[in-house]
């Protein structure tokens, strides 16, 4: 939270806006950047709390705004804008950081990650000026080994105990004992929490229920909904939605989902449709596949098929970019 995203990916915005001359964007290509983070709102999955802003108002920007660009937007938006040598130069940051923050690459792919942040601080330097490289900036060469030690970035980033002040301050209802009030009310929690555990089902929560309509793969005694919400990770899947329906699943195949089937007394059924053309995003610094980045054909799908909830493993951003043509980005985090 700090490091990657409030300390270096906001002083490179910085930079781009209001640098030097042979640095920053032109005005025209600022303009147009904005353009496109506007764009990218119908496309944005309900997991995401922000929608994008213009980089004109960085001063304004949260964490989790930052954090989006650097993982999400700032490839595809800057493609094109930015100047190529920096382009490339922040294309490291976003490969190292996606293999670090996936449960799925961060420790198969960990020296590459180290071998791209050395990289990135190295030539940082050059580009920017060697009076910025920071404390911050720095510390990107440290990460891949903490992941070693404690896991994915997430898993020790500052975002869930930003969030947890807010369940502290709200604990607080008296002046005298503020410490002792915040202690039994998380005491409390946790005693609910434990004692609760084995009533919590992971299995998916379905809301709406629609009609049949006669589909030739739905029994009579088949239920039908709209949407669901993965217990374990509170991922949502709508198919009402554009912005809800598409995934990544464990074999390496990008789908979108078309219904979701509740069988009687069985787990639920995904029908899904597959993209048969998909390519990668970019090749360097090295194949934009391993970090969960794809171009796809919207129009070259296939049949119908059924496949089950355990054949997930990410959501997937996908943006479109005209009427066949689309980039997609495995959200990063696995679904079960």
């Amino acid at each position: 939270m700090h490091c990657v995203c409030l300390g270096v990916t906001k002083r490179l915005i910085e930079f781009w806006i209001k640098g030097k001359r042979d640095i920053r964007l032109t005005d025209e290509s600022r303009e147009g950047i904005n353009n496109d983070l506007k764009m990218l709102r119908p496309y944005v999955p309900s997991e995401f709390c922000r929608l994008p802003r213009p980089i004109d108002d960085i001063e304004y920007w949260k964490a989790t705004e930052l954090r989006s660009f650097v993982l999400y937007s700032g490839a595809i938006v800057l493609k094109g804008k930015l100047n190529p040598e920096l382009y490339k130069h922040f294309l490291l940051l976003v490969f190292a950081t996606r293999i670090l923050v996936s449960p799925d690459t961060c420790y198969k792919y960990n020296s590459k990650a180290s071998e791209l942040l050395v990289q990135f601080v190295n030539s940082y330097g050059f580009l920017y000026g060697h009076h910025y490289i920071s404390y911050n900036v720095h510390s990107l060469i440290h990460l891949p080994f903490f992941t070693l030690l404690h896991g994915p970035l997430d898993n020790f980033s500052s975002f869930r105990y930003e969030n947890y002040l807010q369940y502290i301050k709200k604990s607080v209802k008296c002046i005298k004992y503020p410490l002792q009030e915040v202690y039994n009310r998380i005491n409390e929690k946790q005693q609910l929490i434990n004692t609760n555990l084995h009533l919590i089902s992971l299995s998916p929560i379905l809301y709406k229920e629609i009609d049949h309509q006669s589909l030739p793969f739905v029994a009579i005694s088949d239920k039908l909904y709209q949407k669901c919400i993965f217990e374990s990770t509170k991922t949502t899947l709508d198919v009402a939605k554009e912005k809800d329906h598409y995934f990544l699943c464990q074999d390496g195949s990008l789908i979108t989902i078309q219904y979701i089937i509740k069988p009687k007394d069985k787990p639920i059924k995904l029908m899904v449709k597959k993209f048969l053309n998909v390519s990668e995003f970019c090749n360097k610094p090295f194949s934009s596949f391993v970090v969960g980045m794809f171009v796809v054909n919207t129009n070259d799908l296939c049949n119908l098929y059924s496949i089950c909830e355990n054949d997930l493993k990410f959501k997937c951003f996908l943006i479109k970019l005209s009427n066949s043509k689309a980039i997609a980005l495995s959200l990063c985090h696995e679904i079960l």
